[in-house]
């Protein structure tokens, strides 16, 4: 009996021991389970501030207005891309859309041309489609030559875009004969004549920065400049004879003698110089430098930066007189009697 009460207890004891093994862990185990549980914390906390800096700064602006078109020109910087885009509510952070760039190594791929965004993109996708030209809408690219007048834009356009008007283009740039850049451009497919002018308009105001600031400081008028460089543009083909050309014209104004060129005439009644003919040289019309001494009213069409330099900087000569043979080359003259004498060698008149 003795011995079956010892085996009970002994067997009391063992189990005791078994219950203290599940119930009281080492220390190393319990600090293990509790970076574990710390850890766990932590990601829930990381990701749910991740989950509300994202909301905040990848998602679009709660401002975004559907259907937004935002311009991006060539040169422009990472950060002056974010500027335009946080200012047209595509983006809400400028520094989170910058950081984003650099990290996709996209400083360089940043892409000029109209962005249509017709609903709300989120941060990456904006950067995506800068990234990748994707426009969002078909981005048609048009040429406006050096020499067009509003009335050859007008055609080019109409004949591109369907929903641009003539009427409402002519209308909007009465004023604006010469100082509608000649340019290559990239326009919607549904473009209104407004939106291209605008473009137009913006353009040259960046590309004649530089002259208009270097016409300002020699005290040269700057409506004088762009009907001079009108000019010269419909004149002259090469850099050298503008510059030349651009100098006998200020120097003919000087002396108080017609200017008698011809290019005016493709303004007023679309005829080239060789097409004039004695009669046509008497038209009445302000253009007409014949009749007329000094300057045209307005600029004649529209000048590229070369003939606008050359207005700004003409090249100091000492002719009076030129004239522009059948193969479009140039000679110059001291005087009417030498000029006469180019006339019947180098057009038999």
């Amino acid at each position: 009996m003795d011995n079956v009460i010892v085996d009970l207890k002994q067997q009391g004891d063992a189990s005791n021991g078994s219950q203290n093994v599940s119930g009281d862990l080492p220390e190393h185990k319990k600090t293990r389970r509790l970076g574990m549980i710390i850890s766990i914390i932590l990601l829930l906390l990381s990701s749910a501030l991740f989950g509300v800096a994202y909301a905040y700064l990848f998602t679009p602006p709660i401002e975004f207005i559907p259907k937004t078109i935002v311009r991006i020109d060539a040169g422009e910087s990472v950060q002056g891309i974010a500027t335009i885009l946080a200012n047209a509510h595509i983006i809400k952070s400028p520094e989170a859309f910058a950081f984003l760039v650099r990290i996709k190594g996209a400083d360089t791929k940043m892409h000029q041309g109209a962005y249509y965004f017709e609903t709300a993109p989120s941060l990456p996708a904006v950067i995506d489609r800068i990234i990748s030209r994707d426009y969002g809408i078909e981005n048609v690219r048009v040429l406006i030559p050096e020499g067009y007048t509003r009335k050859d834009m007008a055609k080019t356009f109409s004949s591109t875009f369907p929903d641009f008007s003539s009427v409402d283009f002519m209308n909007e740039t009465e004023s604006l004969e010469g100082y509608l850049f000649p340019d290559t451009y990239r326009f919607f497919r549904n473009a209104t004549s407004g939106q291209i002018v605008r473009d137009m308009r913006k353009t040259f105001n960046l590309k004649t920065a530089d002259l208009q600031n270097e016409a300002l400081a020699k005290g040269k008028d700057w409506k004088t400049i762009m009907i001079v460089a009108s000019l010269v543009e419909l004149e002259g083909k090469t850099k050298e004879d503008r510059g030349m050309i651009a100098d006998i014209i200020y120097r003919r104004l000087q002396q108080n003698m017609p200017l008698q060129l011809d290019a005016p005439f493709v303004y007023i009644m679309d005829k080239a110089s060789l097409q004039l003919t004695q009669e046509d040289l008497f038209v009445q019309s302000p253009y007409n430098t014949y009749r007329n001494k000094g300057l045209p009213p307005t600029p004649i069409a529209s000048p590229g930066i070369e003939s606008i330099n050359a207005a700004v900087n003409p090249t100091p000569n000492d002719y009076l007189y030129y004239l522009s043979d059948k193969n479009g080359i140039i000679h110059y003259a001291k005087d009417f009697a030498e000029h006469r004498k180019n006339k019947q060698l180098y057009l038999g008149q």
